[in-house]
């Protein structure tokens, strides 16, 4: 396959009237990109829903910048975009999985834990969940309970949000088992 440079193939693309042809020549040249995330996220078909993400977000493209006239921004661009789209279906999926095994639908495991505590919230109920939990994670349980989410706990602890959303899942399976189980 011709490597030829991005820009011009891009400003093509987005300057046609018919944009299958010049669009198929971009596909050619990221298919490996697209196919690693779709067997990445288990499905094949997912391929498609990437290069249709990827066909939009190159009409976006902001071509006139100089910097999009190297192809080392355009490929990060859409490197960037295909991760950004897979990632979005991942979430989605796990957000599914979180519907199926609690059988509710609920936006965030946030809003379940409040579901579940809604009627606890009284001092002999928090005495038994505050000598369950360690200082630090019944603090995080205090946080969540008044309606903050992962990103203001990790700014008022101090603690990145990967880490409060994992102790947050820890948090209430092991007042789920104390609890009701």
């Amino acid at each position: 396959m011709n490597k030829l440079p991005l820009f011009p193939l891009l400003k093509s693309f987005v300057e046609a009237k018919d944009k299958n042809e010049s669009f198929e020549t971009i596909l050619q040249r990221f298919d490996r990109l697209l196919t690693k995330y779709a067997y990445a996220l288990k499905d094949v078909d997912l391929k498609y829903d990437l290069a249709a993400d990827l066909y939009f977000a190159l009409l976006k493209m902001p071509l006139e910048e100089e910097r999009f006239r190297q192809d080392k921004y355009i490929i990060s661009y859409i490197v960037k975009t295909v991760k950004n789209a897979a990632g979005k279906v991942w979430r989605d999926r796990a957000k599914d999985r979180h519907i199926l095994v609690y059988g509710e639908t609920y936006a965030n495991d946030f809003e379940y834990m409040d579901d579940c505590f809604a009627n606890l919230w009284h001092d002999d109920m928090m005495d038994k969940i505050k000598a369950m939990l360690s200082e630090k994670d019944f603090r995080i349980f205090e946080l969540i309970y008044q309606g903050y989410g992962i990103t203001e706990i990790s700014k008022i602890l101090g603690v990145s949000k990967q880490r409060i959303s994992v102790k947050a899942t820890q948090i209430k399976n092991r007042i789920i088992i104390n609890l009701l189980g």
